[in-house]
């Protein structure tokens, strides 16, 4: 089978969706498919990522055009013509598939045109892009790109992939005639981290992601600063606009949590081991999330998480590896307090059930194989 995977972004500051669009690639290509990954990228350097080894059967497309109005436009026309290549190249017998990443992209709606016109076979995997949280941003030009072509570009692929029960029911709502298939991303084990220790002066809850307001930031700092719990400091570690970091520090100073609630730079992913053998919890406080790839990356790594039903972890309590609790303030206080009040030995229990869990269930191999089962080969 030959697949093209055409992402919205391949810079690494834009989260979760590059890196699940570059391991699917590499686990399609080791299950012996050939894969062409492509997407816009700002850096005008070469990158390889680490997720990507050189591959015999994966070919990667950096389209370098800058983050610009001009420079988005530009890569949108790279795309519709990469597309169209490639499906030229691709009359071989086998039927290609034009899988994209991501909804609301100039270069995401050229390339599904070029796909559509080409006859390629469509699927679409949103990230959360049609969730009913995401749509209220920048709500008028999308309701005037969902009209004017997103809905029907949507509506004509031939599979729909959501990762989560909530992402599912938000696309039924807005398309209610449309089927959407789950599956969830797959998560890279990572290196055991040391083992923790009782006799530790401080413990450290952990948040890692992008801080934009979906995230529910403000709803942990408010519920760190009524909990403050001894013998704890929270660390809020990624991206951050100037403007949402003042408003976040005005925050923490106004309960006058300095000393226990430190904004940290994001880190490369290099650090990330570091990061989690630092971290005896993490936090994920979303108000809506698409899957929420941080947690599953923090199960990897055994450190248990608190999290929300509007993630698509609401198994962690089942399984015995965190809490899930409602978006909400009391809610999370309650979650952060049973949390915080046990021992190390039996947060890192639960953080061991929880990498089990993921190996068993969240490799990448068998979230290839679904992918071609439920998605590329049923339609």
């Amino acid at each position: 089978m030959r697949v093209l995977l055409v992402a919205s972004a391949l810079d690494p500051e834009f989260g979760g969706l590059p890196e699940a669009v570059e391991h699917l690639g590499v686990a399609l290509a080791d299950a012996g498919h050939f894969v062409t990954l492509a997407g816009q990228t700002g850096s005008s350097v070469e990158r390889n990522p680490a997720a990507l080894p050189r591959h015999s059967r994966l070919q990667l497309h950096h389209v370098r055009r800058p983050w610009s109005l001009a420079g988005q436009a530009q890569a949108a026309n790279d795309l519709f013509c990469l597309v169209k290549e490639w499906r030229l190249c691709s009359r071989d017998g086998s039927e290609p598939i034009v899988h994209l990443h991501g909804v609301w992209s100039p270069g995401i709606m050229a390339a599904m045109e070029a796909a559509l016109s080409s006859r390629s076979r469509v699927v679409i995997s949103p990230h959360g892009m049609l969730m009913r949280e995401a749509m209220r941003k920048s709500a008028t030009l999308k309701k005037l790109a969902w009209s004017g072509c997103v809905r029907r570009q949507v509506c004509m692929a031939d599979a729909i992939h959501v990762t989560s029960r909530q992402e599912g029911a938000d696309v039924a709502t807005l398309l209610p005639r449309v089927q959407s298939t789950r599956i969830p991303w797959g998560i890279t084990p990572a290196s055991l981290p040391k083992r923790r220790s009782d006799q530790k002066s401080k413990r450290i809850a952990s948040f890692l992601g992008r801080m934009i307001p979906l995230k529910g930031i403000d709803l942990l700092i408010d519920a760190w600063a009524i909990l403050d719990p001894g013998g704890w400091e929270l660390n809020l570690v990624g991206p951050c606009d100037p403007r949402t970091r003042q408003g976040l520090m005005r925050r923490i100073r106004s309960h006058g949590m300095e000393d226990r609630i430190r904004l940290l730079p994001p880190i490369l992913r290099a650090e990330r081991r570091s990061f989690w053998n630092q971290s005896d919890l993490l936090v994920l406080p979303s108000r809506s999330e698409n899957f929420g790839l941080v947690a599953g990356e923090a199960l990897a790594a055994a450190v248990p998480v608190v999290t929300t039903t509007a993630t698509a972890w609401t198994e962690v309590e089942r399984v015995g590896c965190g809490w899930c609790v409602a978006p909400a303030l009391a809610s999370l206080v309650e979650g952060l307090r049973n949390a915080t009040s046990q021992p190390s030995s039996t947060l890192a229990s639960m953080g061991t059930n929880g990498r089990r869990w993921i190996e068993e269930e969240f490799n990448w191999s068998r979230i290839a194989d679904r992918v071609v089962r439920e998605l590329y080969s049923s339609m």
